[in-house]
């Protein structure tokens, strides 16, 4: 199973309710806005999208399949920015 965690070469800090992340290897800041910043919590731990998904609709109201879809979405892009890892276990 896939999981998700934020990449260890990255710093971030809360400004109000969002998150800035520098990626320390690409010199790159990167900010999160109240959803990109609820899942970058969550993934201080590896997490499957099935997990994260459950504990944004547990504390948020949104629908599973629009929450999978911006979950998955998100997760994408910051993998291409290198600001999250895949996990294989």
């Amino acid at each position: 199973m896939k999981k998700y965690s934020q990449n260890h070469a990255c710093y971030s800090t809360k400004i109000k309710d969002n998150f800035i992340i520098l990626n320390t290897e690409s010199g790159l800041y990167h900010e999160l806005n109240d959803t990109g910043s609820a899942i970058w919590e969550i993934i201080k731990e590896k997490k499957c999208i099935n997990d994260i998904v459950a504990m944004l609709i547990k504390n948020h109201m949104i629908d599973r399949e629009t929450c999978n879809l911006d979950v998955t979405t998100f997760i994408e892009d910051c993998i291409n920015k290198n600001i999250v890892i895949e996990n294989r276990e």
